[in-house]
């Protein structure tokens, strides 16, 4: 564009990422207590998203929900103050009580995967990794307003945040992500013996 013109991205979307530095322990105490609950509560066939190599408490009728476990409170603190602070970037009102509507996690084991999928009505919804490396399966968001055969693949000489459709991410341990609920997004296959476990969360 000349010096008399511009280009002005229009309709941005929102990704907030944050390394938990203190979390560790906390990590340590989830591995623990997930593994216990997983036990306690397997996997059955009306489970949600049944497969070997998966493991939710979405939809599972725990002995209680799991956002109500007291070992949940420091991550649960630490989410809070995250969601004010992107609130506040937002220009979003004060007068709205956000809330933690949902909250799970999940233990995906090699040959899982996610499809693509959205969480609205959610305004905000997320990801923290409990325990991740960054060769485990990404997260992939997608782009709400461009459809993936809307640029020829043969326009396109170098991707950039105005043509490309997806955009990933390597998981990492203490991360946590914060996105709008409407935007799409999956998790690639789990392609390593480990465990990815993360904690997943929808706010209204």
């Amino acid at each position: 564009m000349d010096q008399q013109g511009e280009i002005v991205g229009l309709f941005p979307n929102v990704l907030a990422r944050k390394v938990w530095n203190e979390g560790n322990k906390f990590n340590l105490d989830m591995k623990h207590l997930f593994y216990q609950i997983e036990e306690k509560f397997p996997m059955d066939s009306t489970s949600f998203n049944l497969t070997d190599h998966y493991y939710t408490s979405y939809n599972k009728v725990l002995d209680k929900q799991l956002i109500e476990y007291d070992e949940m409170k420091p991550f649960v603190n630490f989410l809070s103050d995250n969601v004010r602070k992107l609130n506040d970037f937002m220009g979003f009102t004060k007068e709205h009580e956000f809330t933690i509507k949902d909250m799970w996690f999940a233990i995906n084991r090699k040959g899982s995967y996610h499809e693509t999928h959205t969480h609205t009505p959610s305004i905000w919804s997320g990801v923290y990794y409990v325990e991740a490396h960054e060769d485990d399966a990404s997260l992939n968001f997608f782009s709400p307003a461009i459809s993936d055969n809307h640029w020829a693949s043969n326009v396109i000489n170098e991707y950039n945040d105005f043509n490309t459709t997806q955009v990933s991410f390597k998981p990492s341990t203490s991360m946590l992500n914060i996105f709008p609920g409407y935007l799409k997004h999956s998790v690639a296959q789990q392609r390593h013996e480990r465990d990815r476990i993360a904690i997943s969360f929808n706010i209204v």
